[in-house]
């Protein structure tokens, strides 16, 4: 199993694995759809409460219809020649994806996808913190924010200096009250950007280890 989403998990499971893609319902405790067989799912978004937006390895992009069962290609992505690594709903119902060497804007509606201004590959684990920007680390282990509109990058700051977070990044994920969280092989990170500061956090109850995967 390569994801599980839902947007709640009560009534429903999406599951993408390297074999397709299953939806269930929890209640009834019963798959009623498995679909894309033998294609390995490389990532997947929720478009809107009927549709799911997945990417395979074989770099295809399908629409699915949850409700009828079904699914297309979506028309927009006929061309794609590569994978995108992570699919990311935007504020304005936009799907924000990451390809080899760029970012992209998805509109399903519209059938179109238009690149940002970067001019570089983005290897490493990355998340919109807002229509406007992207933070993201590279191979230097230092955290940046790219504006998606200039292009233009700048360091996140910690106390006045660039800040390094070293170990394996895991996951992003940005909170309601502004605050980046990072999981590392080292730890869980707290991250204030308006403050520019941050922390790794010692907790007060016993865990195996400190290696965070989500």
């Amino acid at each position: 199993i390569r994801s599980i989403r839902s947007h709640s998990f009560q009534e429903q499971l999406l599951v993408m694995h390297d074999r397709g893609f299953n939806m269930f319902l929890v209640q009834n405790e019963a798959s009623i759809m498995n679909t894309l067989v033998d294609q390995s799912i490389r990532s997947m978004i929720e478009v809107d409460e009927n549709h799911v937006l997945v990417n395979t390895q074989s770099r295809k992009l399908f629409l699915l219809n949850k409700k009828e069962g079904s699914y297309k290609i979506w028309e927009g992505g006929k061309d794609i020649r590569f994978d995108f690594h992570k699919l990311e709903k935007e504020h304005n119902k936009l799907i924000l994806a990451r390809g080899l060497q760029k970012f992209y804007v998805l509109d399903i509606n519209k059938n179109k996808i238009e690149s940002l201004p970067t001019d570089f590959g983005i290897s490493g684990y990355w998340i919109a913190i807002n229509t406007n920007e992207i933070v993201f680390r590279e191979t230097d282990y230092k955290l940046k924010i790219l504006n998606r509109k200039t292009g233009q990058i700048r360091f996140v700051k910690n106390r006045g200096e660039n800040l390094v977070i070293t170990g394996k990044l895991h996951q992003l994920l940005y909170s309601k009250d502004q605050l980046l969280w990072a999981a590392t092989s080292q730890g869980l990170y707290k991250i204030d950007l308006r403050q520019e500061t941050a922390e790794k956090i010692n907790f007060n109850f016993p865990f195996i280890d400190n290696r965070f995967l989500c």
